[in-house]
C-alpha cells in the first residue's frame, strides 16, 4: 500500500477559513492514542479526540487540502513515537516559516513549554492564531491529569514567551 502523500492540495484557502476548520472541531477530548472525530469534518455536536498536531491535520482535512480518508489518526504513535519527523516534513512542504513579529490569524504557533520543574525544554506543541485584538489561539491542551480538549483561550505572557517558530500555510498564497 502507497504511503499517504503529505503534500496539501494546491487550492487556495484563507486564514479565515483555517481558523473557522479549526473551531468545527471545539469540544473533541484531549488523548494520546489518535485522532478521529465523528463526523469526520467536525461541526456542531461532533464527538472524537486530538492532540494538538491532530487539531492541525483535521483542519487541512476539512478544507479539503487532505482526502477525508487521509489518516489524521497517526498523530501520536507516529509523530512522536515512530517518526518524529513526520510532523516536521508536513509542515515544511505546505508551510513556511515568517518571524514571529509577522505572525498574523491562521499561521501555525510551535511552542516549547517547560516543565513542571522549569529543568528542561518540556513538552512541544502546536496552536493556530486565531486573532489580534484580542490575541486568541485554538489548540488542544490537556492539565498534568490527562484531562483536556480543543478550545479557543487569550493567549497569556506564558504563551507568548513559549513561542519558538511561527509557520503560515503556502495556501494562503494560492490565487484562484
Amino acid at each position: 500500500m502507497n504511503a499517504p502523500s503529505l503534500q496539501f492540495e494546491p487550492k487556495p484557502c484563507t486564514p479565515q477559513e483555517f481558523i473557522d476548520a479549526a473551531r468545527a472541531f471545539q469540544g473533541l477530548r484531549y488523548a494520546t492514542t489518535g485522532t478521529y472525530s465523528n463526523p469526520p469534518l467536525g461541526g456542531p455536536g461532533a464527538t472524537g479526540r486530538t492532540d494538538c498536531a491532530g487539531i492541525l491535520l483535521l483542519a487541512v482535512r476539512r478544507l479539503g487540502l487532505w482526502p477525508e480518508t487521509f489518516p489524521v489518526d497517526l498523530a501520536w504513535p507516529v509523530f512522536k513515537r515512530e517518526r518524529p519527523d513526520l510532523l516536521v516534513e508536513i509542515l515544511t512542504r505546505n508551510f513556511h516559516q515568517v518571524k514571529r513579529d509577522e505572525l498574523r490569524p491562521g499561521d501555525v504557533m510551535f511552542l516549547r513549554y517547560a516543565n513542571a520543574a522549569g529543568n528542561d525544554p518540556g513538552g512541544r506543541h502546536l496552536a493556530i492564531y486565531t486573532s489580534d485584538s484580542p490575541e486568541r489561539m485554538i489548540h488542544c491542551w490537556c492539565d498534568f491529569g490527562g484531562s483536556g480538549r480543543v478550545f479557543e483561550q487569550h493567549i497569556r505572557a506564558i504563551d507568548w514567551s513559549c513561542v519558538r517558530r511561527v509557520w503560515r500555510m503556502n495556501n494562503f498564497g494560492f490565487s484562484s
